[in-house]
């Protein structure tokens, strides 16, 4: 296993791995401990590679651990030549986690030869070539930080590490692309759509992906530079198709198949629909990896066997997305058959995030959906009902799943129904739910302090023009998530208080601590640690202005 902040060790750890024939298993430091254990149970590794900064928090997870930075002399003197390990195509490369239905992340068995086909082919479209510089956007643990790392890598360009905090989409994205020179970005729709786009003169190559594209992103990123839009699943290693595009049409289509890769749009039977009429799409070809991690039933279930290409033992992975192929050839992307969504790039199986919640105690029933209510601000909001006799309320359940799941499936609106609107058939009418009321519930209540006045200042700069409300004030108990934030929202917020106050407040600290009142302790808390009153008031008095250059240095 593999769990570190970026940094050249953690590159080193990855090849090294590799390089030894092994495999490895990429975990984010900043996982709940519970979903940790799970992953750490499951995929059984023989040894946990980190660093000393995050010993502490790794100890007692049942695997032996390696400081990697702390033994970087003694691993110096090893022998620097490569063993002779036997690797082949078919062994496996890395196993990675993605979210399950049934309440547990389940593991995709990735092999050599489809993440090697990937990144040649997508090095070679992308044009990556010594002198260009490729941000390592992705974090180790999301799939897409494979093609980060070795599209460069294998092409001879340089990969640029960047602490989280200097990547959150807004200004700190831009003075990272602007500072480092950055050539190459690979990221998200929504990360460019906060993101100022300003003149960059040396950012040539934008590939975007996990999100449906808008035009306007195009619009406002593409002028003068090679824009792709793509498409892939975890289980198809990583990428499988790119379009390059242009401003001009609408929204950008997820594109064609790369090389030695297929993309069907199939009917039931398995058989291809006509051009323009809507099918599921099926993942063909070298890329379509080994299964799932002990789920037999599960690998069965979505990888079958390739009726098209005539090749013994040729399997087709069912991704549950609906497409389109247009008379050009390439394929519009238009939904999905099931609850899967993506969101900030993640795949998320909204059936995990009902199955916690009905873990908690006091919860009968729960739906979560996604929801574009405002247009272009996508959140989760979840809808529960209470056993009989009990109570359950937003902060509750927010807490209860922020201790089991990474932050970006927190929902960001949760409402209590007294039942759940079911159709004639009596299943659950999800289209029926209600619209969740965005308001902080609380009364208003000014703040009292300098630095619950900067918060106020800061919630209602993020939030005001993105709530859809016409949010004219912020009180100190008001709930950020129920004015209408999010994760992706919950990200500008650390980033100005880092520009402002020049501290590095942990994201989850947000979901932990959602309202003005109780976030300006956590703030002070950590003031405390790291200032003395002096300084604490000077900051307080003459914040950083936004864009400043010493702002995230």
């Amino acid at each position: 296993g593999i769990c570190m902040e970026p940094a050249p060790e953690m590159v080193v750890s990855v090849l090294g791995v590799l390089l030894a024939g092994g495999a490895y298993l990429p975990l984010d430091p900043e996982l709940p401990p519970e979903r940790r254990a799970y992953m750490l149970a499951d995929a059984a590794p023989r040894l946990l590679l980190t660093q000393s900064a995050l010993a502490a928090r790794l100890e007692g997870c049942g695997v032996p651990l390696l400081l990697v930075d702390a033994e970087a002399e003694s691993l110096a003197r090893e022998n620097p030549e490569a063993p002779r390990t036997g690797v082949d195509p078919d062994n496996l490369a890395y196993v990675i986690y993605t979210s399950g239905s049934t309440g547990r992340p389940k593991g995709v068995l990735v092999e050599h030869r489809g993440v090697g086909n990937t990144f040649l082919e997508l090095g070679r479209l992308y044009g990556a070539a010594r002198g260009e510089r490729n941000l390592a956007y992705a974090p180790l643990h999301f799939d897409a930080s494979v093609a980060d790392l070795f599209v460069a890598l294998c092409h001879g360009a340089e990969l640029v590490l960047a602490r989280r905090e200097a990547m959150l989409p807004g200004e700190d994205l831009l003075r990272t692309l602007r500072e480092e020179g950055i050539t190459h970005l690979k990221t998200m729709p929504s990360a460019l759509a906060v993101t100022p786009a300003e003149a960059l003169p040396t950012l040539k190559v934008i590939v975007t992906g996990g999100e449906v594209c808008p035009v306007e992103t195009v619009r406002r990123w593409g002028e003068g530079r090679l824009f792709f839009n793509g498409y892939g699943a975890t289980e198809a290693s990583i990428r499988m198709t790119s379009s390059a595009y242009t401003a001009e049409g609408g929204d950008p289509p997820i594109g064609r198949a790369v090389a030695n890769t297929q993309l069907y749009v199939l009917d039931a039977q398995l058989e291809p629909v006509p051009v323009g009429v809507p099918g599921e799409l099926y993942i063909g070809g070298v890329g379509v990896v080994r299964g799932y991690l002990a789920r037999p039933d599960l690998t069965a279930e979505r990888f079958v066997p390739d009726p098209h290409r005539g090749v013994a033992g040729a399997r087709l992975y069912r991704t549950g997305d609906v497409g389109r192929r247009r008379g050009d050839g390439e394929v519009e992307y238009l939904g999905r058959v099931d609850h899967q969504v993506k969101v900030r790039g993640y795949r998320v199986e909204l059936a995990e995030i009902e199955a916690v919640l009905r873990g908690q105690g006091g919860v009968r029933e729960a739906v979560v959906l996604l929801r574009e209510d405002v247009p272009g601000q996508p959140r989760l909001v979840a809808y529960v009902t209470a056993a009989e006799g009990a109570e359950v309320g937003a902060a509750e359940l927010r807490g209860h799943l922020a201790e089991r799941v990474p932050e970006y499936m927190v929902p960001g609106a949760f409402v209590v129904l007294e039942q759940l609107p079911v159709t004639v058939n009596g299943k659950i009418d999800r289209r029926a739910l209600p619209m969740p009321h965005l308001g902080g519930g609380a009364e208003y209540q000014a703040p009292t302090t300098e630095m619950e006045e900067l918060l106020c200042e800061i919630w209602l700069d993020v939030l005001g023009g993105d709530s859809g409300g016409g949010l004219e004030q912020v009180g100190i108990h008001d709930n950020f998530f129920e004015l209408g934030g999010h994760s992706l929202l919950a990200t500008q917020v650390v980033a100005r208080l880092r520009q402002e106050l020049k501290i590095d407040l942990p994201l989850r600290a947000l979901f932990e601590a959602p309202t003005v009142a109780a976030l300006a302790g956590r703030v002070e808390d950590l003031f405390i640690v790291t200032l003395d009153a002096t300084e604490l008031v000077e900051r307080l008095s003459h914040p950083t202005p936004v864009g400043s250059s010493e702002a995230g240095r």
